[in-house]
């Protein structure tokens, strides 16, 4: 049962920022509550936002916020910007029961590669290493793949802290890759979880 949450929603979340780049459709169904749109093109001050992100709509970038409560409680940041490569920004937390609690390591090495195999006509995990978010210890994954609108990126960080998973998460074209390089830059690095203490 855990296993099959952690990958019925990361698959699901992982499909809304690709659904561009991939003919595939999720089967996971969420219950979710409306979305709320971010605004202006300026770093979102949100004292009390449970995801922080350095962007918000504009200039080509659609951004909204929106929380799951199905098939697990989760919350999610993203950006997607679809005006000639196509590129994804997203930070997303979700809580699993304390008996369903797997490591980084494992989501990345056992579990996240299944959704990717759903997603992608083939993919390769290139790299995994150990990375951090807010000072806590997690891994990055590095993914080539191939999707119904040719060559594709995925790089996704990962920590596990008690029962949060905290991930943030880049999808796009080789292209979109390259050009918005200093932008993916900035999103992990600034991207702020409030249930991450700030090292």
């Amino acid at each position: 049962m855990g296993r099959t949450a952690h990958a019925a929603l990361a698959l699901l979340m992982l499909a809304g920022c690709a659904s561009n780049t991939t003919p595939q459709t999720p089967k996971a169904q969420a219950s979710t509550s409306p979305t709320t749109e971010r605004g202006g093109a300026q770093m979102v001050e949100q004292t009390h936002a449970v995801v922080e992100v350095p962007l918000s709509s504009g200039n080509g970038w659609i951004c909204e916020d929106k929380e799951f409560t199905e098939p697990l409680p989760a919350f999610v940041a993203k950006c997607a910007h679809e005006e000639g490569e196509p590129m994804f920004l997203m930070s997303k937390v979700y809580v699993v029961p304390a008996d369903q609690v797997v490591p980084a390591k494992r989501l990345v090495d056992e579990i996240y590669p299944k959704n990717y195999a759903k997603l992608f006509e083939r993919f390769q995990i290139t790299e995994t290493k150990p990375a951090q978010i807010q000072g806590h210890e997690g891994v990055d994954v590095f993914v080539e793949a191939v999707s119904g609108r040719g060559p594709a990126r995925v790089h996704e960080r990962v920590v596990v802290e008690g029962t949060s998973v905290f991930i943030i998460t880049q999808m796009g074209s080789v292209k979109a890759f390259e050009d918005f390089a200093d932008l993916r830059a900035r999103w992990l690095a600034e991207t702020r979880f409030r249930g991450l203490a700030k090292n």
